[in-house]
């Protein structure tokens, strides 16, 4: 519970950019963790580890949906 990873960790664990871990943790998908900084997003181990790239990808398109 209290181990943390950073984006960059998360993305190469998952093999996806970090920009994309980024842009999930903006559209709430990923919780940050709580002592997380403006300058540096530090997310959980153990959620990093049971993300699900593809679902959240559906995810945030029916966000993206939603909106307009």
């Amino acid at each position: 519970y209290s181990k943390t990873m950073t984006v960059e960790l998360v993305a190469y664990l998952h093999d996806v950019h970090p920009n994309t871990v980024r842009k999930y943790i903006t559209c709430g998908l990923i919780p940050k963790h709580p002592n997380s900084m403006s300058g540096k997003i530090l997310i959980r181990a153990s959620d990093a580890l049971k993300l699900d790239f593809d679902e959240m990808r559906k995810k945030s398109k029916n966000l993206i949906y939603n909106e307009l």
